[in-house]
């Protein structure tokens, strides 16, 4: 899990998707980090089917102990950009501490 500031700039909208309130500055998420495949097994799972088990495991948690958001951090590369948007993840934001795209998205919109 991962503490996540809201930036001042997003929609009240996304906001509230986000975190379930319009004035919330904060967020807990679930992070799903260094998401990525070894070339040597590359043809037995799919990006997509990594990310499948991925939240899998998150909704099963989120049964558990609630929650929210999932975040996934990345570089800024078209291809990961890609890849994250049409997993069903909405960028946020830069993050300015390590340079990284910060993607959101509910637990409940994934599963």
């Amino acid at each position: 899990m991962k503490h996540l500031a809201i930036p001042i700039d997003i929609s009240k909208s996304f906001r509230k998707t986000i975190t379930g309130y319009i004035d919330r500055e904060e967020a807990i998420t679930y992070l799903i980090g260094q998401l990525g495949r070894n070339c040597a097994v590359s043809e037995r799972i799919s990006g997509s089917d990594l990310m499948t088990l991925a939240i899998a495991v998150i909704y099963d948690v989120y049964l558990k102990i609630g929650g929210r958001i999932i975040l996934v951090e990345c570089e800024n590369q078209e291809k990961l950009r890609f890849f994250y948007e049409n997993q069903g993840f909405r960028l946020l934001c830069s993050n300015i501490d390590n340079n990284l795209l910060q993607y959101v998205s509910t637990v409940k919109s994934l599963h």
